[in-house]
Formats: C-alpha cells, structure tokens, sequence
C-alpha cells in the first residue's frame, strides 16, 4: 500500500474497495485489524510531525526567547487546515506551560547624602545658639544643658576666595525632665542650598 500523504482521494478509494470486499467475504476480524493499523500509522505519523514541529519552533526561538504557547500552536495546526491530526494536538497539550520569570524590581541604592565640601577650601566657625526665651526648660524652669551640635555645611564666597562656613546649631536639653530644643538655621538666600549670600 502507499503513504496516505500522496494522491491521498484514489489512495482512500482503494482502501474502501478493499475494506468493503473484506466485508463482503466476512473477514471481519481481519478487517478490524486492517482498520486498526492504518489507524495506528496515522496517529504515529501525526504524534512524529507534531514533535517535528515543536522542535523546528524551539530551534527558531530558542529556550532563552519568548516561547509559543500551547494556544499559539493550537491557532498554527488550526490554520494547516481541517485534517489537523490529533496526535498533534495530544502532543501540545503534553507540554508544560512555560515558566513565567518576574524579576524583582531593581531597588535604588539608599541615599547616601550629600558630598562634604572639598576639605582644601578655607573654613570659618560659626555657632548658632538657641535664644534665650527657649534656653530654659518650659515644665521645670532649669537651665538646658547643651548636648551637641548639628553641623551643615555653606558654601559662601568672599572677595577673591572661597570659604566654607561650618554652621554648628546648638542642641540643649533639659538635664531634669529631658527637653531638648535645637537653634534654628541661619536664614539662606536658597532653600535647601548651599549658597551663601556672597556667592550671589
């Protein structure tokens, strides 16, 4: 017998002439074999093609790239007409579902601050102190002690030079009850700049 896949119509025909004499004769165990393995090629000629064709897809996109899912293939057979074998479908639906990678998100790296100002410029020290109506502690009356200071740096410009003045804002705190208060910020030409007034 021939491959079904050429002439395919006088191929059919043959086997059904053939089917119905077997019938004829009343070899019908004989009959259901015959039937039972051009079956059996069939399905094993579908099952190999789909696997051929899911090979020639992986070599063409690779593992690494974007993969066809299973619907992409089902839409592809659909489109190869109304003989789609069903092995082919079988072996589609075999295949695990792609696994789906969602990478973290990258975080930005935490905030460092600011640079200090380069360290050869001249600096000059000014202490800021907390006035004197807010020196004294507001529940029990005792004088704040100071605790330290909160350094910010200006970048301020005088005639021909360049100075850094080092701002240290007094921190006092009540040594009784533990109150503290910090003095306020020089006033800045520029909010949240460094400039001083000399520089503009």
């Amino acid at each position: 017998m021939t491959s079904p896949r050429t002439n395919a119509p006088q191929d059919l025909a043959h086997v059904r002439s053939k089917l119905l004499s077997m019938a004829e004769e009343g070899r019908v165990d004989e009959l259901v074999e015959v039937v039972m393995g051009l079956l059996a090629r069939v399905r094993d000629e579908n099952t190999a093609l789909a696997a051929r064709l899911q090979n020639a897809l992986r070599m063409l996109y690779g593992r690494r790239t974007e993969k066809v899912s299973a619907e992409q293939l089902t839409l592809m057979l659909d489109a190869l007409g109304k003989d789609t074998p069903e092995g082919a479908r079988d072996a589609i639906g075999d295949e695990p579902p792609p696994e789906k990678t969602n990478p973290e998100p990258k975080r930005p790296p935490p905030h460092k601050g600011r640079t200090a100002l380069p360290a050869h410029l001249p600096r000059k020290q000014k202490v800021v102190r907390v006035p004197e109506a807010e020196r004294k502690c507001a529940d029990c009356g005792t004088e704040k002690t100071c605790i330290g200071h909160i350094r910010s740096e200006i970048l301020d410009f005088i005639p021909a030079q360049f100075v850094v003045v080092e701002e240290d804002r007094e921190k006092r705190a009540c040594p009784a009850c533990q109150a503290g208060v910090v003095a306020a910020p020089s006033e800045k030409v520029m909010e949240r700049g460094r400039p001083g007034p000399g520089l503009l």
